[in-house]
């Protein structure tokens, strides 16, 4: 297992470069058959389809939670009856969304009805059915994600979405050519989203997962429930920060004014994905010890470690999108877009904080403190709501950027005082711990790139050298300034794991 978590987060980092690669390449082709218009309301579909998959309420961590729990103690017949009850409880859900989804379907008019055209509104119309049952099925069949997760298969899971975001970017980029709009972008992405789940049952079912139910367990549902609901609201709320501003901004601008700004949020998700790709393949692992009793200190210890490698993986990205996002923007897709790149950096800095050590929220989970976090996040959503609507009244995009970082940064503020006051976890010591050595490393490669970059960059020949140089230069630094002697021995295996793995491939 301990493999499957080696390789598997090695696998998350490759479907996230492969991502980002993608998106630089398709975007812009994506963005001039499209035009601004039609991309403006592919980002608007995209965030009602958010808002329709976290109905699910968080139950996915709770599941993968006691199917932990029940592998734990080998009992098979129990696992079955859950997942039996389990199922039951998401094809409910599963209804409750495509009755939300109709609702939203009635309400397009009344939402959109001033700034968007007949025309405008007939494609959002086509578009949300489709990605209400595509939500459907995907709530319906999440236990079966759940199962692979606590079986510990990342590299299926991880190997599963390259395949499929490569083959969802070939289709459409044919579909593109001949003259297709934003209908067809989404029929295709959920046609092969749907096609995926079906490939993991039968996945699931060779691991050996079987669903019978003994006994309806009402208990157990609300048991689901009391773990997941808490997750729910801070799931909700992150949506809240990242995808209400395309609706207000289409609400108050219009569909253009989403392109842009959706350009610039564009590339939060692949800056969580090198977060996250830790934290996931690391989540069945931390289950299993706190459930074993890990006190304050070992928390600590498992939180810096983990926090320590997000950190050094993030700043990387991060320093790159301070120094060259600017002319990475106009290179990519022309002045009209460079208020991305203030977009970018507004959301990106504060949440960087928030990306590094999120593992934290494992703990809260487990201990059932969730409660806290949800509380506080919930209350600051609420608050960047007005802002944003403020902010955008003054400053258009780039005041809906600045209402979501101050969002974020209050939430950041809180949890770390949830964790002091409820774990005991030593807030001050965790961040001297995190940040030692990785701070003076991250301003020594700044200045450094910013004396390197202060000539223009007006090709990607020349900012492709750039990024190289400073990437090489970062890695340096970070190993010989920030890494602790245990890093650098568990780098140093990895490196020699993965050529050695190389190796072999090539002498087969």
């Amino acid at each position: 297992m301990k493999q499957q978590r080696t390789y598997g987060a090695l696998l998350s980092y490759a479907s996230i470069i492969i991502n980002m690669m993608i998106a630089l390449a398709f975007t812009p082709f994506l963005v001039s058959h499209l035009g601004k218009s039609e991309f403006g309301l592919f980002n608007i579909i995209g965030s009602f389809a958010a808002y329709l998959v976290v109905l699910d309420m968080g139950l996915n961590d709770s599941v993968i939670r006691y199917l932990i729990s029940h592998k734990k103690k080998q009992n098979k017949k129990a696992q079955k009856n859950f997942l039996a009850n389990t199922f039951l409880f998401y094809i409910v859900l599963g209804l409750l969304i495509g009755v939300l989804g109709l609702f939203l379907y009635m309400s397009l008019d009344t939402l959109f009805g001033v700034k968007l055209n007949t025309s405008e509104i007939s494609e959002l119309k086509i578009m949300t059915l489709i990605i209400t049952f595509n939500a459907m099925l995907t709530v319906i069949l999440n236990p079966v994600g759940a199962f692979i997760v606590s079986s510990q298969r990342f590299v299926f899971l991880n190997l599963s979405n390259i395949i499929l975001r490569l083959l969802t970017t070939l289709i459409l980029v044919i579909f593109l050519y001949f003259g297709y709009k934003a209908v067809m972008v989404v029929t295709v992405t959920a046609v092969l989203n749907i096609s995926l789940l079906l490939f993991k049952i039968w996945y699931a079912y060779k691991l050996g997962m079987r669903v019978y139910l003994y006994k309806f367990i009402p208990k157990q549902i609300l048991k689901l429930l009391k773990y997941s609901a808490p997750i729910f609201v801070v799931v909700l709320t992150e949506v809240i920060y990242w995808k209400l501003d395309n609706i207000l901004l289409a609400n108050m601008i219009g569909a253009t004014a989403v392109a842009v700004y959706a350009i610039g949020m564009m590339f939060h998700k692949y800056f969580m994905s090198f977060s996250t790709a830790i934290s996931k393949v690391m989540m069945p692992k931390i289950i299993f010890d706190l459930d074993s009793g890990a006190n304050a200190l070992e928390m600590e210890k498992t939180l810096t470690s983990i926090s320590r490698i997000q950190a050094m993986v993030i700043l990387l990205i991060l320093t790159g999108i301070i120094l060259y996002g600017k002319a990475f923007i106009l290179l990519w897709l022309g002045t009209d877009y460079i208020n991305a790149y203030y977009v970018m950096l507004l959301t990106l800095i504060p949440y960087s904080l928030e990306l590094m050590g999120n593992v934290r929220n494992i703990f809260l989970q487990v201990n059932h403190l969730y409660w806290y976090r949800a509380g506080v996040v919930f209350g600051t959503s609420i608050l960047n709501i007005a802002i944003t609507i403020y902010a955008i009244d003054r400053w258009g995009m780039v005041g809906a950027a600045i209402g979501t970082s101050i969002g974020v940064v209050i939430g950041y503020i809180s949890v770390n005082y949830i964790l002091w006051s409820k774990l005991g976890i030593n807030i001050i010591s965790y961040l001297k711990n995190l940040f030692r050595g990785i701070f003076v490393a991250v301003v020594f490669v700044l200045s450094f790139g910013y004396l390197f970059s202060c000539k223009e960059i007006n090709s990607w020949s020349v900012l492709s050298i750039h990024i190289l140089f400073y990437s090489i230069f970062y890695i340096v630094a970070i190993y010989y300034i920030a890494m602790n002697r245990d890093e650098q021995q568990q780098y140093n295996q990895l490196k020699y794991n993965i050529l050695r793995k190389v190796k072999s491939w090539r002498i087969k």
